[in-house]
């Protein structure tokens, strides 16, 4: 464990299929760590509305949310090409070939 309590980072992340991509530069320890395949925790919510009243105490918020747990892999072979090796199609799906 590379600290004594959990830690934060929000990275940016794309998912293909049935593969999660978490991009960040290789400098940093985040990547570097992972490439080593521990053991993550990837949670992401999406907020759909905030659910306003005239007392903040009825105050509500719709949202989806998914925890993920599992191995960190590094991807290093591009034949084929591997879906995290193209950001701007995993941020933006309308920009990918099939578009």
């Amino acid at each position: 464990m590379l600290w004594s309590s959990g830690g934060i980072i929000a990275p940016g992340y794309g998912r293909k299929g049935d593969v999660f991509c978490i991009h960040g530069s290789a400098a940093s320890r985040m990547p570097r760590t992972l490439a080593d395949g521990v053991a993550v925790c990837v949670t992401v919510s999406i907020s759909d509305a905030l659910v306003l009243a005239r007392s903040a105490f009825n105050y509500a918020m719709n949202y989806r949310s998914v925890v993920i747990l599992g191995r960190a892999t590094l991807v290093e072979d591009d034949n084929p090409p591997h879906p995290c090796r193209d950001p701007e199609h995993l941020f933006r799906p309308e920009t990918g070939p099939s578009a």
